[in-house]
């Protein structure tokens, strides 16, 4: 059975898609793919973040172009839960770790994380020390592309604050 958000038609592209490594791997946890949660944002199932934002999505699409489209959502069975952030002009979207993220943690262009998660994922399935130190080997690859997290959609005030 199709799920609401599955019947409804994207209301945006989503544009240049980055995510950060981290969130990547939450997701894959999940049994997820991140493209899932990008086609949710997208369709309007916005349903998992505050309400502040939920509100300033709906009144985007009726005429303030200002505002970015935000959505959260959790990664189920785990209490895990990643920020989708697509940019006022919808050119980026960025999808991060939420509300424990790095907000300054390196993004990457969606397929670089997919192949860089394919490369170590033999390690991420060892033990939470292997698994940490493969999350900063990690981190440390995505170096090269610090520059870009300044490209990150501007606050809506308090209610983005993302360092919670």
């Amino acid at each position: 059975m199709a799920r609401i958000h599955e019947l409804r038609r994207a209301l945006f592209s989503p544009g240049e898609v980055s995510i950060t490594l981290e969130a990547y791997v939450r997701i894959k946890d999940a049994g997820l793919e991140p493209q899932q949660l990008i086609e949710r944002h997208t369709r309007g199932d916005w349903s998992g973040g505050p309400v502040k934002w939920i509100e300033k999505n709906h009144l985007r699409f009726q005429g303030v172009k200002e505002y970015p489209v935000m959505s959260v959502y959790q990664l189920h069975p785990s209490e895990d839960r990643v920020c989708v952030a697509t940019e006022a002009d919808f050119s980026k979207t960025y999808v991060s770790n939420w509300p424990d993220g790095e907000q300054h943690a390196p993004l990457l262009p969606l397929k670089q994380a997919e192949a860089v998660y394919e490369q170590q994922k033999p390690e991420l399935s060892n033990s939470a020390s292997a698994r940490e130190r493969v999350m900063n080997r990690l981190d440390r690859l995505a170096q090269p592309s610090k520059s870009k997290t300044n490209d990150r959609p501007k606050s809506r005030g308090k209610d983005m604050d993302l360092s919670r």
